[in-house]
């Protein structure tokens, strides 16, 4: 089964539509303002520097938890690649149907490696 039909699964099971999206949206208080802000902030940091990536996996690096699935310096540098185009794409948006269904097909892919939910979901205080 492909990653987007899992993740077009998952988001059925979680009764996700572009409605219920809309809807967690206005309740994050996210809207057009804040796409505009993120815009703003892409386009004066431009690429996103290398060294977001290396601060966020050295932090990883320091927890047993995390490092095991980091420990082959081939999938650090992928999963640093992937982490910039995720960066990216979390402030260039659109927040639509597609961005929520990349989110659960990674989602769904930490699930299967085993990475546990807490330092999947507790990994993104670090961009904060």
């Amino acid at each position: 089964m492909s990653l987007s039909t899992v993740a077009a699964t998952i988001a059925a099971h979680l009764e996700l539509t572009p409605y219920s999206l809309a809807e967690r949206l206005r309740f994050l208080r996210l809207g057009p303002e804040d796409a505009q802000a993120l815009q703003s902030i892409h386009d004066q940091m431009g690429a996103i520097p290398p060294r977001l990536a290396d601060a966020f996996y050295s932090h990883l690096l320091s927890f047993a938890g995390p490092r095991r699935f980091l420990e082959l310096p081939e999938t650090l540098d992928r999963l640093k690649r992937k982490q910039a185009e995720h960066f990216a794409s979390m402030l260039l948006g659109p927040w639509d149907m597609e961005y929520a269904l990349r989110r659960l097909e990674v989602g769904y892919v930490h699930y299967i490696i085993g990475v546990e939910p807490a330092w999947y979901v507790g990994a993104f205080s670090h961009y904060l």
